[in-house]
């Protein structure tokens, strides 16, 4: 399939994956499909900007054509999504990770180590300790090629992408406080809403630049677009950087309170293949569905 055509002063719209173009249960409809599919096929500059990495996207994708860059980890990588070209990278420094993890682990967290070996990514963690991250393993066993339990203590990266934590809101907040204290300058310690575990967080550590508002000004110079024409879809609060990056913002149904506040309409329900029917209509074109 030919590429977009790379127009500066055209619209280049950026969607996040889970909870927004991904159902519940993390699997693209099949509505969804079909009318991406049909977007793509006219050569419209889409692409996305998510947490995951680049192995499970593609897995969530279903082999849709996907050819612009596209952002993984939150903004800490953008690649190509159909050749895996690495174009940019923000990783942790080396010396701040070892005890960055020892002081999750003292306080009784079992963090993920996302990163990459030689060309390969891979997010490293320990056995669950908590329900939510029970769920999070359930649902991946089998589907994510990166999941992996770690080796050994500390777990060995080339480049280290993020640490991530998932646990009860009050759990986080301390192990925040804790991380903060320890970072040094050029390292980003974030909270966010876990929207699939009602009552619990995601703390994630990472490089200061590495968010996904830098991550889509950064892709749309990439793709040769204007970042001032940047049209997003999101629904949970690592979406909020690239909320306040783009011109226009569209939350899904379901989204997070300050995603809803930042977005000029809330859509339906990505169940319902909410941002492929306003992308047709934002671009005019007939929705393939009767």
């Amino acid at each position: 399939m030919p590429a977009p055509e790379h127009h500066p002063d055209t619209d280049l719209y950026v969607t996040d994956l889970d909870g927004t173009l991904l159902d519940a249960d993390g699997r693209l409809p099949a509505r969804s499909r079909a009318a991406l599919a049909d977007l793509l096929a006219a050569r419209t500059p889409l692409t996305y900007c998510t947490a995951r990495g680049l192995p499970d996207s593609r897995q969530a994708l279903d082999g849709l054509p996907f050819t612009l860059p596209a952002g993984y980890y939150n903004g800490a990588l953008i690649a190509r999504p159909d050749t895996g070209e690495v174009l940019d990278e923000r990783t942790l420094p080396p010396a701040a990770t070892p005890p960055l993890l020892d002081a999750l682990r003292a306080a009784g967290a079992r963090p993920q180590l996302i990163g990459r070996t030689g060309t390969e990514q891979v997010v490293l963690t320990e056995p669950p300790g908590n329900p939510a991250e029970e769920a999070f393993h359930r649902a991946r066993a089998g589907r994510d090629p990166r999941l992996r339990t770690a080796p050994g203590y500390p777990p060995r990266v080339d480049a280290a992408y993020a640490l991530v934590c998932l646990d009860a809101a009050a759990t986080v907040r301390e192990l925040a406080r804790a991380a903060t204290a320890l970072a040094p300058p050029g390292v980003a310690v974030t909270v966010f809403d876990a929207s699939e575990h009602p009552g619990h967080l995601v703390l994630q550590i990472g490089a200061a630049d590495a968010d996904k508002g830098t991550a889509v000004r950064r892709i749309a110079e990439l793709a040769g677009h204007r970042p001032d024409r940047l049209v997003v879809f999101g629904d949970s609060g690592n979406d909020l950087p690239m909320f306040a990056a783009a011109r226009d913002a569209y939350a899904v149904a379901g989204a997070t309170e300050p995603v809803r506040r930042l977005a000029r309409q809330v859509i339906g329900p990505s169940a319902l293949a909410a941002v492929p029917q306003k992308l047709h209509e934002l671009l005019e074109r007939p929705w393939p569905h009767p």
